[in-house]
This record gives C-alpha cells, structure tokens and sequence, in this order.
C-alpha cells in the first residue's frame, strides 16, 4: 500500500518521493507492482515490481504439561502443577477488581501503565510454531519489568512453543469502560461528576452529550472526575489511547432558571386609606425544579419574602418590585415599578356663619370667626383662607376656605360674616320745627325726630 503519495506530476530533471507500507495479514511471500506513468515521447512507462515476505508475530504460549513453565519475580508459593494448553494475555493485579472490571478487559490488551497493574503478559512474540529458541524471554507490559523466563520449552513446532491465534487478538487495545456515574444531572460549568468503570488511564478527553468537558481529572484508572460544560443531555464518553468508552446512560443537563416580570403597574388609592393593595402575574419560570421565588421591594414601599409579593399593599408613590428566581443551577432576576397614585380629594369643614356687631371706630370687626378644618386620606393636608381676626366690614362678607393635600387635590368652602352697627342717635328740638326733617346720623341709621 502507498502509505506517502509522490506528487502528481514531475519535471524533467526533478525527483519526488514515495513510500510503500507492507502490512501482512499471513505468513509467506507477497508480490506487488508499482507502475509510473510517463507522458514523454522519448521514454517509457516505468514499473517496480516489490516481494515481501509475511511473518506473523506469536499470540499465545503453548504449554506441553510435562515441564515447561515460566519463571518470574513475582510472589509465589504452594504445589507446582504443569499447564497443558495455551496461554494467552495473563494480567497480575495488586488491588480486588470487580466482576465487570474483569469482563469489560477480557477480550482486548491493556496497552497502558495502569494503576495496580504489577505483570501484564500480551504472548506477542515469537513465530509462530517456528523455531524460536532464541525467544527465551516473556516481555512485561505493565512498566514494571517483571520478565518471564522460559524454561523447558521446546521452542519449535506446534506445542511448547509460541503459536497462533490466542484467545484476544494481538493489538486490539483496551478502551475505557464506564460502569456508571454521579450523579445522574447537573449544573453545566458546575457539578463535578464522578465517572466509574475502567481502563481510564491515559485518558485525554471527556464529554458530556457531544460537549467537551470543561475540566477532568483522572484520579484512577477506574474513575474520573469531571466537570460539565454547557451541553445538552446525552452520553458520557471517555477517550483514551485505546479508543473511546460511551455510558449506557444518559447525563442530564439541569438549567438555571428564568423569569419574566409584568409591566408596571398603576393603581389608586382608595377612600379613607394612603395605600393600596395590587395584584399582577409574573411569567412561569423556565429551569430545572425546585425553583424557589422571591421578592424585594424598594422605594416607598420596602418588604421582601418569599413568592412573587402579588397582593401586598404599596404605600403611595413609586415601588420597585424586584422578583428572583433561583434553582441549583443559578438565579434570574427582573424588576418593574408598582405606582400608587393618591386619588381622593381632602374634605374641608368651615366654621358655622356668624353675624358680629362692629367693635372698631372705622365701623369693622375685628375678631375671630373661627377656622376651618380638613382631614386627608394621606397625611399631609394644609387649610388656606382669611385672616382670622379679621378686619371685616360692615355688611355680609362670603370667605372660601381652601384646602390642599400632598398630591396637589383641593377642596373649598364657605363661610358668611354679617357685620352690623347697633348704636343711634336721638336729637330733641326745643321748639317745634315747621317742618319734617329727617337726620341721618353719621353711622347712616335712620334717627326719628321728635
């Protein structure tokens, strides 16, 4: 097979390059011909014929159970029993393994230093049933150097010898296996997840739906722990040197809530009261249960709780009503204003009408005629109107009283003064007049004469 492509075309007096790759899948001799075209008329075509002979490497050990056997520095001890049959891909563990740690490697090659893993025998050597006396030696895949020694056998033929097929294919490596992980759903870019299984070691990614990881870290070779990024619910999948381990279960991803608040809202004060009670609805929240509402409320009302706040009471003026939303995952918040308007006007009450006699010599009262009074649903109400003590001449005087609350609202009434003058003047003539004559007095009564 070309394996490295020359160039697609090659001038006169110019070189490239190529490279062909023999990969046997059998014993014995194997031919091939590379042709070279050549589109120049003063040359011909150009042909490389290539032989390459097949050997395949030995997968398994065959014991005859006579005597041979394998010697390594490895703890041992009790009676001595000789195998007859083959052997192939022996591991040596110092920590327990579980039943489905043992199952999910029992057909593939633990390639990698792993963790607990002192001896590990792949039988990947020799030709197979040929003469290999000089193939003496069991190499250890584990990194720890735990060689074996071949003694007594035959090294030659079909049995005491290495030999073809064994019981796991050469080179097929072991991928990871996730048995599990916890918890089941979480937060993206927050809950660490612990993934459980095997063949771990080495890792260099994992993913969560399709979606990288946003962190992980390989604490065993049979277990993981790493963080979600935002995703969407899905497989977890490992990926090794070996290849790539997919979850029989799915990771599902928890969402941070939202919320949507209503417009701001208006209202009126009613009589008799400087607040008012609102209600209004905020949006359905979206996000993973349990989410947990709350209120604030800020400006000329202030309270917080839990819930959304609809139905409190808000005093007169602006409220900001903030609403939260929270769950495991984050929170949303939104805000709007709650105006309440004091809608009712003051209500006033004068002082009764009254009718005084003048007491000043300019013919005007002076004194007081009362004050009018006012009460408000909110406090604070301000009564305008005339001087109380007056002056106020003679005859009937009409007073507005006025007044006005913190919102601007009025409310008038009115109160009549009737000022009069009782005092007369009585003139005596000493001898009848010859005629009628009437006299009005300075303070313009009528004074008889007599």
């Amino acid at each position: 097979m070309v394996t490295t492509a020359p160039a697609s075309s090659v001038a006169a007096g110019d070189s490239t390059t190529f490279i062909v790759t023999f990969t046997p899948t059998g014993s014995g001799t194997r031919n091939a011909t590379i042709h070279i075209a050549n589109n120049s008329c003063s040359a011909t075509d150009y042909d490389f014929a290539l032989q390459g002979t097949g050997i395949l490497q030995g997968a398994a050990l065959s014991f005859d159970g006579v005597n041979d056997f394998i010697s390594a520095p490895l703890p041992k001890g009790g009676p001595v029993y000789y195998f007859n049959g083959k052997i192939d891909e022996v591991r040596m563990w110092d920590i327990v393994r579980t039943q489905a740690q043992i199952q999910a490697f029992m057909n593939c090659e633990i390639q990698v230093v792993t963790t607990g893993l002192k001896a590990n025998y792949h039988f990947n050597q020799g030709v197979p049933s040929g003469v290999n006396t000089s193939v003496t030696s069991l190499t250890d895949a584990s990194g720890n150097n735990k060689t074996g020694t071949l003694t007594n056998f035959a090294l030659s033929g079909a049995t005491s010898n290495w030999v073809a097929p064994g019981g796991v294919a050469s080179g097929v490596s072991c991928t990871p296996v996730i048995a599990g992980f916890s918890p089941a759903s979480g937060c993206p870019n927050t809950t660490p997840v612990v993934i459980t299984g095997a063949g771990f070691t080495g890792a260099t990614a994992v993913s969560f739906g399709g979606t990288a990881a946003l962190s992980f870290t390989v604490n065993t070779a049979t277990q993981i722990t790493a963080t979600p990024a935002s995703g969407t619910t899905g497989t977890i999948a490992v990926t090794g040197p070996n290849g790539t381990g997919v979850s029989a279960t799915t990771f599902i991803f928890n969402t941070s809530p939202t919320i949507t608040c209503p417009g701001n809202q208006a209202a009126n004060t009613p009589i008799n009261s400087c607040s008012a009670a609102v209600t209004y609805s905020s949006s359905p929240t979206t996000g993973t249960a349990p989410i947990a509402i709350t209120y604030s409320f800020t400006g000329a009302t202030t309270s917080s709780d839990t819930g959304d706040g609809s139905g409190s009471t808000f005093n007169k003026g602006t409220t900001t009503v903030t609403l939260t939303a929270a769950n495991a995952c984050g929170t949303a918040t939104c805000s709007f204003d709650v105006v309440v308007t004091d809608a009712p006007a003051p209500t006033i009450t004068c002082p009764s009408d009254t009718a005084v006699n003048a007491n000043d010599a300019g013919c005007t009262y002076n004194g007081s005629i009362g004050t009018a009074t006012a009460t408000d649903n909110c406090p604070i109400v301000t009564v305008t109107g005339p001087v109380p003590a007056g002056p106020y001449s003679l005859g009937t005087t009409v007073i507005t009283w006025t007044a006005t609350d913190a919102a601007g609202l009025t409310a008038t009434c009115t109160q009549t003064v009737t000022v009069t003058n009782p005092a007369t003047v009585t003139i005596t003539a000493e001898a009848p007049l010859p005629f009628a004559a009437e006299i009005r007095s300075l303070y313009h009564q009528p004074v008889p004469v007599s």
